[in-house]
This record gives C-alpha cells, sequence and structure tokens, in this order.
C-alpha cells in the first residue's frame, strides 16, 4: 500500500519538490527496515498522505522491532528441539544397530542348534536301530541258551 502512495503522490504532485524529499524519506525508511535497522522513525506529524504514510512505516517499525526477540528465542527453542532429536535418533540408532547385532547372533545360534538337533536325531535313530539288533541278538542267546539246556 504504501509504495502505491508513494508513486500516486509523486505523479499527482503532492507538495512540489519537498513532497520528492518526503518520498525520499519514506523510501529510505523502508530500506532501513528491510536491513533491520527498527529504531528509526519517521514521526512526521502531517494530516496528508505522506503524513499517514509515516505512521505506518513507524507503526510497522515498532511491530518488527517487538517481534525480532520472539523470533530469534523462536529460532533458539527449535535450533535445541532440533539438536535433542538428532541425539535421541542417533541413540536410537545405536540400539536398533545393536539389536539387529544381537538378532544376527540368535540366528546363528538358532541355526547350530538345529544342526545339533538333526545330528542327535540320526544318533537316536541309529542307536534305536543297535538297540533293536542287540535285543534280537539277546533274544537269540537267550533261546540258544534256552535250547541248549534243555538238550543238556
Amino acid at each position: 500500500m504504501v509504495p502505491v502512495l508513494l508513486v500516486i503522490g509523486l505523479v499527482s504532485g503532492w507538495g512540489g519538490s519537498s513532497g520528492i524529499g518526503r518520498a525520499g524519506a519514506i523510501s529510505s525508511a523502508i530500506k532501513r527496515l528491510r536491513q533491520g535497522d527498527f529504531a528509526h522513525k519517521l514521526a512526521w506529524d502531517r494530516d496528508d498522505e505522506f503524513g499517514e504514510a509515516a505512521r505506518e512505516i513507524d507503526g510497522l517499525s515498532e511491530d518488527l522491532a517487538a517481534s525480532v526477540p520472539e523470533a530469534r528465542k523462536s529460532a533458539s527453542i527449535t535450533a535445541g528441539v532440533g539438536t535433542q532429536i538428532t541425539e535421541y535418533a542417533k541413540g536410537q540408532h545405536e540400539r536398533l544397530t545393536g539389536l539387529s547385532a544381537r538378532a544376527s547372533e540368535l540366528a546363528a545360534s538358532s541355526a547350530r542348534l538345529q544342526t545339533n538337533a538333526e545330528a542327535s536325531a540320526r544318533q537316536a535313530v541309529q542307536l534305536q536301530e543297535g538297540v533293536g539288533s542287540a535285543a534280537q541278538v539277546s533274544e537269540a542267546a537267550t533261546a540258544s541258551a534256552v535250547r541248549y539246556e534243555a538238550a543238556a
């Protein structure tokens, strides 16, 4: 809105050459605001459009000056929270890496346990077959002994 007022004022010739000087002062004040200088005030006590523009610029300067400390505080808080989140994420990553390593170890142990269980099952089958053979041998020996005693 302010730039529009400046252009209209310059085109319509408000105040002649003094209007151009006031427009330059307004332009300078806006440049200072862009650079972060909120202390400079125009403080014009005029009832024309230049006075209105000056009061608006001074009000904007006050609003910006009041909001900058709050914005800096918010930025500092945000940076602190970002750091905390980063540290938490690093901790979680380390814990998950440890869990992953333990899971890999558990999988390897499970594979070894399965291999050992299969070997034990094969040995049990062989032992059972051996016990069955031993029982047959024992039965045959007992039968032979009974026949031998009966013949004697």
